[in-house]
């Protein structure tokens, strides 16, 4: 073998070898739950009774928001899970998202609406759990969490006492007993979605939804 030819083959066996090492490493990578911060996401922490406005809304625990003068984030409701619903991609003035069209786990859609009509157009008074370091808990998918009141309308507390959303026993939460409690009334009174009865809320929940759920009352008793 000449040595031009030489070179040519040793140079294509080092391509070869670095792309069957990379090309798993890359797959791998792709498999995993990102935890970074929203795309489009300017602010990863904010001070205390922070105002800001409802930005767009995802569903019933989710959503985009916006600080003036500072930029958006999108933020996971705090303490709290919605029913599921179906969504579609859209494009607003704003921004790239999704919002429900559809029921997945029963009252998804239902709850969506309730917390549209409760927080759009609104003056928002945020805060969130915060690390050692004073800034700001992350969940899932690095959503801020988020607590939000209109006045003196805590907005968590009114989507669960309205039936529109459980107490999300699956992580702890500094106001898990309060949550609790409203919860049971709910129930009681048939609020939102316990209008069709516990038995079958529970039927018409998705696989993941009843693994956690069927601790709940459990953890909630340990509240009292």
């Amino acid at each position: 073998m000449r040595p031009a030819q030489n070179h040519v083959f040793v140079t294509r066996f080092l391509l070869l070898s670095a792309f069957v090492i990379a090309g798993p490493a890359c797959a791998g990578a792709r498999g995993k739950t990102s935890r970074r911060a929203p795309k489009g996401q300017a602010i990863k922490t904010y001070a205390p009774a922070t105002q800001a406005t409802l930005l767009h809304l995802i569903d019933a625990d989710s959503a985009w928001f916006e600080i003036p003068g500072r930029g958006r984030f999108k933020g996971r409701f705090y303490g709290i899970n919605a029913p599921e619903c179906h969504k579609r991609h859209v494009r607003t003035r704003k921004v790239r998202s999704a919002r429900c069209a559809s029921d997945d786990e029963y009252f998804g859609m239902g709850a969506y609406l309730l917390a549209k009509q409760l927080l759009v157009g609104k003056q928002l008074t945020l805060d969130c759990p915060r690390k050692r370091d004073g800034r700001c808990r992350t969940g899932g998918f690095g959503r801020i969490l988020v607590m939000i009141r209109i006045g003196d309308t805590d907005v968590m507390e009114t989507l669960v006492a309205r039936g529109a959303a459980w107490t999300f026993t699956k992580y702890p939460s500094s106001n898990r007993k309060r949550l609790c409690a409203l919860e049971e009334r709910a129930r009681k009174r048939g609020a939102g979605m316990w209008a069709i009865g516990r038995a079958k809320v529970e039927a018409r929940m998705r696989t993941k939804t009843r693994k956690w759920y069927r601790l709940r009352d459990a953890i909630c008793l340990r509240q009292r």
